[in-house]
């Protein structure tokens, strides 16, 4: 994530909002808004609407708003899926790794996806 976020500009969404980034990154996360996957509001750029919950998740994919997201599919496992259907839905987003994760008996997958360049 250090090479990630050092070659990336814009807000990241991690979950917990980045609690992990911000322990073992932080000065790689000190000068970035990390937002997080239990609330978020947006404000649609297209329709000016002011959304929460998915419906915000969703826009700001659609919009590229985020330079990079991180899902963990562990305390909002059911965001988090509605969130990579998002992503699998947009070519604006690349998933760029998929690491496995066992921890206080839980395991699954770390996903993380970057923002593509646009032309």
């Amino acid at each position: 994530m250090r090479e990630v976020l050092n070659s990336t500009h814009g807000p990241v969404l991690a979950d917990d909002r980045g609690n992990v980034l911000d322990y073992y990154l932080p000065s790689e996360t000190a000068h970035r808004q990390v937002l997080g996957t239990f609330f978020f509001a947006y404000k649609d750029p297209v329709t000016g609407a002011h959304l929460t919950g998915r419906a915000a998740y969703a826009a700001a994919v659609r919009a590229h708003y985020f330079s990079v997201i991180m899902l963990e599919f562990w305390d909002t496992a059911r965001t988090d899926g509605d969130i990579e259907g998002y992503l699998e839905a947009n070519v604006g987003y690349q998933l760029i790794a998929t690491i496995p994760y066992r921890a206080t008996g839980q395991h699954g997958n770390v996903m993380i996806w970057v923002r593509r360049e646009r032309r």
